[in-house]
This record gives structure tokens, sequence and C-alpha cells, in this order.
């Protein structure tokens, strides 16, 4: 009698914890991860993209989600309130630009970042400059002040030359008074593509991997979240749904745009 009463509880027992594993399966499964994000940037100066980005960053955001098969909720909040929600665990992660250093990599993991925004070196439209290092011993205009030599890896000898107004150094570039400028690469793109298309172009990609990614608290679940969005960013880049989307909301690819015209036609 007694055998066959343990036999029962531990049958009880065995279907109760299957009962329960697979329901916390299943609610991991149908978890809808809170994103959060500012929809105005602040600081970042978007030059009248702010939408843009803001539409661009949710759609790809959502067809990655969607391709690698999890749920996420996008909301917004202020950009002060942003870390202190993701702290308190109102979001699973938030949209950031914020350079992931040593001492944020204690508390918080860093997605790959999907929008670029570092400096960009530009140069004159028939220069055969591929990169920082075919600048040595040529003269390039900076802002004064500017911190971007100074978060560059490896930096060869370049005579820098600082400017007050980096709209003066674009001329001097177009005037063929200097070789090159380094800037950020909105308003790189900015001047290439309006004031002097057909004479600078830009040098991709950006000097720095400082850009717009996922910021989460170091967690097992959150991170889980930011390897596979980063897995499906790679995915969405090699099947071209990335440039498709770029095109759709009126923005560029940092790492790849130059400014350069194609000819159409022999």
């Amino acid at each position: 009698m007694h055998r066959h009463v343990k036999i029962v509880l531990s049958l009880i027992i065995f279907f109760v914890t299957a009962i329960f594993l697979n329901g916390c399966g299943t609610t991991e499964k149908n978890k809808i991860y809170k994103i959060g994000r500012d929809r105005s940037w602040y600081p970042l100066n978007m030059l009248g993209k702010e939408k843009n980005m803001l539409a661009f960053t949710d759609d790809l955001i959502y067809t990655i989600a969607e391709n690698e098969g999890f749920k996420v909720d996008l909301e917004s909040a202020s950009q002060n309130a942003l870390t202190e929600n993701l702290q308190r665990g109102v979001f699973d992660a938030i949209v950031t630009f914020r350079r992931p250093t040593d001492k944020l990599l204690r508390s918080f993991e860093f997605s790959e970042p999907f929008f670029l925004l570092g400096p960009v070196l530009v140069v004159p439209i028939y220069s055969s400059a591929k990169s920082l290092e075919d600048m040595k011993n040529k003269v390039v205009g900076i802002q004064t002040g500017a911190s971007v030599v100074y978060n560059i890896e490896r930096v060869p000898k370049i005579i820098f030359t600082p400017f007050e107004n980096i709209l003066f150094a674009m001329r001097n570039l177009a005037e063929d008074q200097i070789d090159g400028v380094i800037m950020e690469a909105l308003p790189a793109h900015e001047y290439v593509e309006s004031f002097y298309k057909g004479e600078l172009k830009i040098v991709p990609p950006p000097l720095t991997h400082d850009g717009i990614r996922l910021m989460a608290l170091r967690d097992p679940v959150e991170e889980d979240l930011l390897n596979r969005f980063n897995e499906g960013l790679k995915k969405v880049k090699a099947d071209g749904t990335f440039q498709v989307l770029i095109e759709k909301w009126g923005l560029f690819d940092p790492e790849s745009y130059t400014g350069e015209i194609i000819p159409t036609g022999i």
C-alpha cells in the first residue's frame, strides 16, 4: 500500500514539475522585450533627420525581431530617464549612442552599432585616399577642441589644423588649401550632398565605432536579446534589407557612403 502511495506521489511530483518547467519555457518564449528610446535623440544634432532616424530605428528593430522570432515593444522616454528605467527593470534594453567604456561595461552590455556616428575623413573628389593611413604628412582640418583625434586608435603622422568653424575647413578643402577634413558623419554627409556635391567625397567607414546601438543590463536574458539582435543585424545587412530600410527612410549608410557621383551610362 505504502509502495503504491509513493509511486503515485512520485508521478504527481513529476507531472507538476514538468508543467512548471514547460510554463517557464512558454513564458520565456512569449516574452515581449520592452525597448526604450528617446524620440528627440537629444543631445545629438540630426540636422532635421530626427523623425527619419526614429522611423528607421523602429523599422529595423521590428524587422530583426520578426526575422529572429522574438517580440518587442518600443516605448518612449526622455534621454535622462532611459538609463534609470533600464536599471529599474522598466525596459529590457534601450537605444543609446553612449560609447561602451570600460566603466559602463561593468554594469551594461552593448549590441553592435547599427548606425555609425563617428568622425569621417572628407577629401577632394579626385583624391586617391582610401583610409586615414593615406593622409601621412598631409594637412587635415579639424574642429577646434574636437576630441575625435584622441578617439582614433591609430593616427599616422598627420598635420592637424584646427578651425573654429568646420565650414571654413570644408571651404579650404574645396579650394585645395588643405588635403582633408575630419568631421562627424552626419554633417559630412549633409555638406557633401549639398554644397560640395561633385567636389568632395567621404572616405568610409567612420574612424571610430561610436554609433547608435542597444544597451542592456548584464543579465543572461537581456544578453540573449542582444545576441539575437546582433545575429539579425548581420543577416539584414547581408541580404540587402538594411540598405532598403536606409533608403526607405531617406538616410545613408556611413559604412559605405562616399558621395561620389557614379556614371549611369557610357
